[in-house]
């Protein structure tokens, strides 16, 4: 009964509600599924390039305003799913 009525005390929930829970994974791809990832950083690299690139010349370093300004252009132009376009939208304006 007493475990029952700390899991239920504030500062034990808000405690429990903050923490992460991190998985380190090691990926072995074979040959295929690794020129896949290589091509898939280089193209997300380019991306960011691009996206540092148009920041300053919109002055825009904010993530939402950089991402309203060119999340679209970058998802036609990288061909990146929308994650990969927003991380690398968030990588740039950090």
């Amino acid at each position: 009964m007493a475990h029952k009525r700390q899991l239920h005390n504030p500062i034990i929930c808000v405690t429990l509600s903050c923490m992460k829970l991190i998985a380190q994974a090691k990926l072995l791809p074979d040959d295929e599924q690794r020129a896949y990832l290589l091509q898939t950083l280089e193209q997300a690299n380019a991306l960011c390039n691009w996206l540092s690139e148009q920041a300053w010349q919109l002055k825009k370093f904010r993530r939402f305003d950089l991402q309203a300004a060119c999340y679209y252009a970058a998802r036609e132009r990288s061909g990146l799913s929308a994650q990969m376009v927003i991380r690398c939208i968030a990588k740039v304006a950090d």
